[in-house]
């Protein structure tokens, strides 16, 4: 959606609304300094140097300093509680999580997401610029939909963590229960956009761009294939032109793990880093990534506020976590037969 002041509901002569877009992290403005030139201020324009909207800005880039002296002093967690919700607007910080986990916004925890104030005093958050979202990073490299996403810890969510972490998993519960996170509502927005662009249209952007990331396999150089050992990201070094690969040692380079075939050295893993998607590929990660959240929230430790019945038909009905019948279940945690199974390989 546009940045206008319009699309943002703000005052044009409002020296108080005011909508921040940048670089907004620790470094550039949570912790005391503030960089100027690192993030824009979109509104007010031409006001930005005004007094009251300069102070506003100072006043939030000095909230870690007064929470965290307030908590050195003694205060309890009602109190604390009280004083994060002077400052911030709890409800867009729980959504913005969830969300953040959910899509997995790899882009979205120091840059790309919008601050507003429609007060000088109270600070809330939205997400943007989502094109690292649903397991695709600029890339094009997916990852998969068990990826254990990095928690939010910039500015205020290094508070939400410490103050708000159950909150968190009722608000999950409560957009799962609610049916907002569901592949029944989800699936279709995707799905429904595609029909909206057309098949002719998309044969014309492969056309234009046949470069794009998305749009082919990753070409390897001799003496590599892409590895999916995911659970060896964090762990395995980059590439480094000057090391000797022998068969089997990984590496990692633009968000992908690499593995040799052979021995290798000064030999670039790759011609072409791409990943080949599709909305198939979308469907089934959007799936898997909720099964995956349903354990990371610990959603059957949530109370229910409809307990669902579970009527089982022989012995081959599942059902999700929240009761729903699953014709043909996927990899994840089930009811059957009134108790919870894992599935390893999809029906």
């Amino acid at each position: 959606m546009k940045k206008s002041r319009n699309n943002m509901n703000m005052a044009k002569t409002e020296e108080l609304h005011i909508h921040l877009d940048g670089n907004l992290n620790n470094t550039t403005l949570f912790r005391g300094s503030v960089a100027w030139g690192q993030f824009d201020i979109r509104h007010p324009k031409d006001t930005y140097c005004t007094d009251r909207t300069k102070e506003a800005i100072l006043q939030l880039s000095q909230y870690h300093a007064e929470l965290s002296a307030l908590e050195a002093s003694g205060t309890d967690s009602v109190g604390m509680r009280q004083a994060l919700e002077e400052r911030f607007d709890i409800a867009s910080l729980l959504d913005y999580d969830v969300f953040y986990q959910f899509v997995c916004n790899c882009d979205g925890s120091l840059k790309n997401w919008q601050w507003f104030t429609y007060d000088g005093r109270k600070w809330m958050v939205v997400p943007y610029d989502l094109d690292q979202t649903f397991g695709v990073n600029l890339y094009g490299v997916v990852r998969p939909a068990v990826w254990d996403h990095d928690p939010l810890t910039e500015g205020p969510f290094y508070w939400v963590e410490r103050y708000y972490k159950h909150d968190l998993h009722l608000r999950y519960a409560e957009l799962r229960q609610k049916g907002v996170l569901t592949t029944d509502n989800i699936l279709p927005l995707m799905q429904n956009w595609c029909l909206r662009v057309g098949e002719d249209v998309y044969k014309q952007e492969r056309t234009r761009w046949p470069d794009s990331p998305c749009y082919g396999e990753a070409i390897c150089n001799t003496g590599w294939k892409p590895s999916t050992e995911w659970s060896l990201y964090k762990v395995t070094p980059n590439y480094s032109a000057s090391t000797k690969y022998l068969a089997a040692d990984k590496c990692k380079l633009e968000g992908r793990l690499w593995e040799a075939i052979q021995e290798v050295s000064g030999v670039r893993p790759y011609l072409r880093n791409s990943q080949l998607d599709s909305l198939q590929r979308w469907e089934q990660w959007v799936a898997d990534r909720l099964l995956y959240l349903d354990e990371k929230y610990h959603l059957n430790d949530v109370p229910q506020k409809v307990t669902p019945t579970y009527q089982i038909v022989g012995n081959t009905m599942y059902y999700n976590l929240l009761g729903q019948p699953v014709k043909r279940p996927r990899k994840g945690v089930y009811i059957k037969d009134g108790k919870k199974v894992l599935i390893t390989q999809p029906h």
